[in-house]
């Protein structure tokens, strides 16, 4: 499965959801906006994760990609180029900004792909796939 994470302000806020679907993703890719401090943010994070991957043996693929906020066509190729090989996709914004996560939420769920959403106060997962929201606890 590809993860495609939208990073917000706080990655930490996504830890428990990607350290609960670990066993399942074999791919994550992180958005980020196209601005200096949030492709920084991205590569550390991506960094990070590689290494989360490598200490537990997880082997995942760990890339990242930019786009403009501000610019559908932007987004649409984006979204194009993570789901143009036909691996199940889970879209999951992480604290990110709500209009690039409206804009890309419904392009994934016009093509029936899984949207997760995770509050870390409560510790939730929430998977909106075929129609329907369910939750579970998160490890």
């Amino acid at each position: 499965m590809r993860l495609v994470v939208l990073i917000g302000e706080d990655i930490a806020q996504s830890i428990g959801a990607i350290y609960t679907l670990r066993d399942e993703i074999r791919e994550i890719v992180l958005l980020s906006n196209n601005n200096e401090e949030e492709k920084r943010q991205a590569f550390r994070f991506k960094r990070n994760l590689q290494y989360f991957s490598k200490k537990f043996g997880l082997n995942w693929s760990v890339t990242t990609e930019t786009f403009y906020e501000t610019a559908i066509e932007s987004i649409h190729n984006l979204y194009k180029k993570v789901t143009k090989d036909g691996m199940k996709v889970i879209f999951f914004s992480s604290d990110a900004n709500a209009a690039p996560t409206i804009v890309l939420g419904s392009f994934f769920l016009q093509n029936r792909a899984t949207l997760l959403s995770y509050d870390a106060y409560d510790n939730t997962i929430f998977k909106i796939e075929k129609g329907r929201v369910t939750t579970k606890s998160a490890d």
